[in-house]
């Protein structure tokens, strides 16, 4: 029996800041089907909750606006973007096809995921603002519920 306090955690959001909440809920909404789940003004800034169709669970939190302000220049918390967003897909060559319809900057097309991973395979996009999404198919596609 594993005792640690994060033994039954799991992910509930990722966080990204944006210089516009506006246009990077637009952009999740039209290039990746997110649908928002809630929105809201705090500080100065706009908060927008979104999730992908078919999860009830929110999964991004986009912050725009204010933050390097509010948090002071040298604080992590004013730190812009992430390093990647991974969200589990049933096919990535669907997903892939559908973004390079619309000129999504694609950085990597992995056909095989790394051994040992439980990924079958796997794509990185930039967006517009420099954030990187993966799409990975998992092995035995096991999906997570949500």
């Amino acid at each position: 029996m594993n005792s640690s306090p994060f033994a039954t955690s799991y992910i509930h959001h990722v966080a990204l800041t944006v210089p516009d909440a506006e246009a990077y809920k637009n952009w999740l909404a039209s290039m990746l089907g997110f649908r928002v789940q809630r929105e809201f003004p705090f500080n100065g800034m706009q908060f927008v909750w979104m999730s992908p169709e078919g999860s009830d669970s929110p999964i991004i939190e986009v912050i725009g606006g204010g933050l390097r302000d509010e948090a002071g220049e040298g604080s992590p918390l004013a730190r812009r973007g992430l390093h990647h967003v991974c969200l589990h897909v049933h096919n990535v060559d669907d997903i892939m096809t559908k973004l390079k319809q619309h000129d999504v900057t694609v950085l990597v097309e992995m056909p095989v995921g790394p051994p040992g991973s439980g990924v079958k395979r796997a794509s990185f996009v930039s967006d517009p603002w420099g954030n990187v999404f993966e799409f990975a198919e998992l092995e035995g596609d096991a999906r997570p519920k949500g």
